[in-house]
């Protein structure tokens, strides 16, 4: 044990002699710890595998701790430097630190504070130590072997080992041993032990049972009413297959005789009756009328035979429906068209093909005075211009320079 304890010493003051002349490029590998004390778990957020790949990346040969490492660092752990990140506290911004000790614990380097505005942890802490890890990559590390440091052995010589493992196996043996004991002593002070037998649950009252045979039969009733209005009602039809015709009810002979007694005195009468003769002197007078009332017409129209063809040019109901259901495709059902209950009479004016010049409201009073009323007829208009042009007959288009539309808001929203 005096042997073990003084090369303990030997090896701390060797280190603390030559460790004052010495930079990071002395030191061949990293050890990067599994977890950073500012997280909670092993390798959280890949922050540790991360540190890794960027000590590697940078020309360090990191190794993780607790894994295999190599034979001449198992030798001489002095060869390789602790790495640890450390994060400061920060109102809007993630700040990480990286710090690089030698095996005395002594900090031999310290990188600036690296930032993040990020607010996902995961990110944030990945930005950070990026950042931190670029004022590493500016020492531009190179290994240099140091002789000092190599030739330190922080292991143990052989003889030492021999002592240590011989007094491991005899303190596993005096365990072994007390275990032993331990059981042999509970075996002798062991008895039987007795199984309690629990004692029988109280009885309930007559009241708690009638309670109880009440709940169960109304929650059977309710289940038998909730299968009663699951099921669906059928209905049973049954189906003639024959048609039976409606038997006509033939009229008794008496009514029929006086029917036709009726019909033949009726017949009679009409041809027994005189027609009128009409004397030459009224003949004369009709078509006397019948020349004036032609005249006036003339007059009127003024004997010109296209006026007479624009007349007779009237629209049938199939076109003016064909209007009326173009016009209501484009209409915008507003709340006010259920309110309106008259007709809202329009004035169009159109071109031959149809194209809408103009739209007048007739009725302006009420459009002043109702407000549901003003707006079904800005919308009733504003359909008319969408729609142009007008599916108007081309053999009639003369009738459609100035016309009046009638306007049905309880048809058209019915459309």
């Amino acid at each position: 044990m005096k042997t073990k304890f003084f090369t303990i010493l030997l090896t701390c003051f060797i280190a603390t002699s030559v460790f004052s002349q010495v930079t990071i490029n002395s030191y061949k590998y990293v050890i990067v710890p599994n977890k950073f004390d500012f997280l909670k778990a092993k390798d959280e957020y890949n922050l540790n595998s991360l540190t890794k790949f960027l000590f590697n990346r940078y020309g360090f040969e990191a190794v993780m701790e607790g894994s295999d490492y190599p034979k001449d660092l198992v030798l001489n752990r002095c060869l390789a430097l602790e790495s640890d990140v450390t994060k400061e506290s920060g109102l809007f911004k993630t700040k990480l630190k990286i710090e690089l000790k030698d095996c005395n614990d002594k900090v031999l380097y310290t990188s600036p504070l690296g930032e993040s505005r990020e607010k996902e942890y995961k990110t944030a802490f990945n930005l950070a130590l990026r950042d931190a890890f670029k004022y590493l990559e500016a020492t531009t590390y190179k290994y240099e072997p140091n002789e000092n440091i190599t030739s330190i052995r922080t292991t143990a010589q052989p003889g030492v080992k021999n002592e240590v493992s011989e007094e491991i196996q005899q303190l596993r043996k005096e365990i072994e041993n007390l275990k032993n004991e331990k059981v042999a002593e509970l075996a002798i002070v062991k008895k039987p032990v007795v199984k309690k037998t629990p004692p029988p649950p109280p009885l309930p009252d007559k009241k708690m049972v009638d309670k109880k045979n009440k709940e169960i039969e109304k929650i059977k009733e309710l289940k038998k009413i909730a299968k009663l209005i699951k099921q669906k009602p059928t209905l049973k039809i049954q189906k003639n297959n024959k048609i039976e015709t409606p038997k006509a009810i033939s009229k008794p002979d008496t009514i029929k005789n006086i029917q036709n007694s009726q019909l033949a005195k009726g017949i009679l009468k009409t041809l027994t009756k005189p027609s009128p003769v009409m004397d030459s002197d009224k003949k004369e007078n009709r078509k006397n009328n019948n020349k004036d009332v032609l005249n006036k017409i003339r007059q009127m129209v003024g004997n010109s035979s296209k006026k007479v063809q624009e007349i007779e040019k009237e629209l049938t109901q199939t076109e003016y429906d064909k209007i009326k259901n173009h016009i209501g495709k484009c209409w915008d059902i507003s709340y006010s068209a259920s309110e309106v209950k008259q007709i809202i009479d329009l004035k169009i004016s159109a071109n031959i093909d149809g194209t809408v010049n103009s739209v007048e409201i007739v009725d302006k009073s009420l459009y002043g005075k109702d407000a549901f009323y003003r707006a079904t007829a800005d919308s009733a208009r504003r359909a008319v211009l969408d729609c142009s042009p007008l599916p108007i007959p081309k053999d009639k288009a003369e009738l459609f320079k100035s016309f009046y539309f009638d306007f049905d808001p309880s048809f058209i929203s019915s459309y």
